[in-house]
């Protein structure tokens, strides 16, 4: 048996860890046809431990950075005439790719996740563990909350830790 997670507004650094390790199979969405203008980004937890002072100084060049990824982009398609209708589809798409490796990683997309339970539970661990990345410690562990209200008898032996206020979970009999 699989389970099938699409998993929005996670940064491409989320998907591109998820993708590299190869654990289940996933669908991710592609920059190649999106018009990158209005950029949104993940704002890590690791920021808001700062101090006031730094926190401000750090939000305005977080901030600016991807004000200055969208203008750049809007300016790029006003260079590129990629508003022209007489423009070839393939030229457009061309170009499009071109311009989405000036975007930052940070940036927010969505990503299909299908796995079985045996790979679900060995990625839990793995990805709720206090030595995984913040974002995909949040997401894994919500992911893992989920499975084990859903199909309580396969993740029965799930022991949860709260680590830095995201569930830690391992398995009393092991994931594999």
């Amino acid at each position: 048996a699989s389970v099938t997670y699409g998993i929005e507004d996670v940064s491409r650094i989320f998907t591109h860890e998820l993708v590299r390790h190869r654990h289940a199979s996933p669908s991710q969405e592609s920059m190649r046809f999106v018009r990158l203008d209005q950029l949104e980004a993940y704002w890590p937890d690791a920021f808001n431990t700062l101090p006031d002072e730094q926190r401000t100084a750090v939000e305005k060049i977080f901030r600016d950075t991807f004000e200055r990824a969208e203008a750049d982009q809007v300016l790029l398609a006003t260079l590129l005439d990629m508003d022209n209708s007489d423009m070839p589809f393939a030229a457009k798409k061309k170009l499009q790719s071109a311009m989405r490796r000036m975007i930052p990683d940070g940036i927010l997309t969505g990503i299909i996740l299908t796995a079985n339970h045996r790979t679900w539970r060995d990625s839990i661990e793995k990805r709720t563990s206090r030595h995984a990345e913040e974002e995909i410690r949040k997401v894994f562990s919500m992911i893992a909350m989920d499975l084990e209200e859903r199909f309580p008898a396969i993740y029965q032996d799930m022991v949860i830790e709260d680590v830095d206020g995201i569930a830690e979970c391992t398995f009393k009999h092991g994931t594999s």
